[in-house]
């Protein structure tokens, strides 16, 4: 979960690609990637400080300047000692990777991505995702993992936002016994373990949230089984008022009607039922829906950003390679349920809809804002991420 990125500019102070030589094995070579983003950077407040609290906080640098930590903790993230090596491209470890057959040599690729952007409507707190890969090329499932992390950073404190910021001190049981009732609510596909919830002692620390939801974040094992990894128990922001200090409810629900006109919630849930007939249509082959007259200028427009790039790429228009809206390529007795619509305020609400294809269920939101006096969808929720987020990440 993320903010979805409005129309914006995206400073990036640094990204890197090199290749490096293990020591160990001078056979082995490895590709590793950074990239540091500022979204909206003319909008962030103090900056600096935002990159100082990332070096020290989160890459837990020792010291110098962001770049020179983000580098150093990439080249850290290999195991055993390897250097760099200046006269070879990442692509050619990309070509030795895919020509290796079933030799020892290995060729890993890791990375690290950093976002930082302001909060809507909250300059003074930005929201920074740490995403970070590892791929040891040892055709093992432990040697590959991905993690996206989400961190808030309050300006005028110059220290980052914790849960104890958020919520009252007494609110901790109370939000406990939520977590435990909506994780054992959840479906299979989830692969939450009834036993290690029902062990639960404590509201996890980790959490991100943005428009509308809240969620709870375990790590690997906590809740969920192993082959499922990280796992999220998630709230509508309006059903955690009652527990939010005054700097939560300035976070997260600055601009939220408590008591919304109850006419706004029936205009978005007909307009989503609306559109979700046409698009989940199937019937005659119907081209999937992602983009176009039911969807904001914004989105539309970083869409068509996301089209020019493939074309550039490989001279193709389409940048999809399934269909977002069931994440999958093959479709059978595809159909849905709409859930609660929750409304922020007369010109932002969203949508919980579940949709069935091929036996699975899939729970989605759709974000919704009102443009030029209609309702159009600006976000939705896909593929364990968002539309908004892929398409930035598909035009790094």
């Amino acid at each position: 979960m993320a903010f979805a990125i409005m129309a914006c500019s995206c400073f990036a102070i640094n990204s890197g690609d090199r290749v490096l030589r293990s020591k160990d094995n001078p056979n082995n070579f490895a590709e590793y990637h950074f990239r540091i983003d500022y979204i909206d950077y003319q909008r962030i407040k103090d900056p600096g400080d935002v990159g100082n609290f990332i070096a020290k906080d989160i890459l837990h640098g020792t010291g110098g300047p962001l770049i020179m930590v983000a580098n150093n903790y990439v080249f850290k993230m290999l195991p055993g000692e390897w250097e760099p090596v200046g006269n070879m491209a990442t692509e050619q470890v990309q070509s030795l990777r895919e020509k290796k057959g079933d030799s020892d040599t290995m060729y890993p690729n890791v990375g690290l991505g950093i976002t930082v952007s302001p909060i809507a409507g909250n300059d003074n707190f930005s929201q920074i995702e740490v995403a970070k890969f590892i791929d040891m090329d040892n055709g093992l499932a432990a040697g590959e993992s991905m993690t996206l992390d989400t961190y808030y950073f309050d300006c005028k404190r110059k220290t980052a936002v914790k849960l104890a910021d958020i919520f009252t001190p007494e609110s901790n049981g109370k939000l406990l016994d939520m977590i435990k009732a909506r994780a054992l609510s959840y479906g299979d596909e989830k692969g939450i373990m009834d036993d290690l919830v029902n062990e639960l002692t404590q509201v996890p620390e980790r959490f991100e949230f943005d428009e509308l939801m809240f969620a709870f974040r375990f790590g690997k094992y906590e809740i969920a089984a192993g082959n499922v990894g990280e796992a999220t128990v998630d709230f509508p922001i309006a059903d955690l008022l009652p527990y939010l200090t005054p700097l939560g409810r300035k976070l997260m629900a600055k601009d939220l009607v408590e008591n919304p006109d109850p006419a706004i919630a029936s205009q978005v849930q007909q307009r989503a039922g609306d559109f979700l007939a046409k698009c989940l249509d199937y019937s005659g082959n119907n081209n999937v829906m992602v983009s176009g007259d039911n969807f904001t200028k914004d989105y539309n427009a970083q869409f068509e950003l996301c089209n020019k790039h493939a074309q550039q790429l490989d001279g193709e228009m389409s940048w999809l390679n399934f269909d977002p809206w069931i994440d999958a390529q093959d479709y059978q007795d595809v159909s849905y349920k709409l859930g609660r619509t929750l409304v922020r305020n007369a010109n932002m609400a969203m949508t919980e809809v579940e949709i069935t294809n091929m036996g699975n269920v899939l729970t989605k939101h759709i974000l919704w804002k009102r443009e030029g006096g209609k309702w159009l969808i600006d976000n939705f929720t896909t593929s364990a991420t968002k539309m908004r987020i892929m398409m930035r990440d598909f035009l790094k």
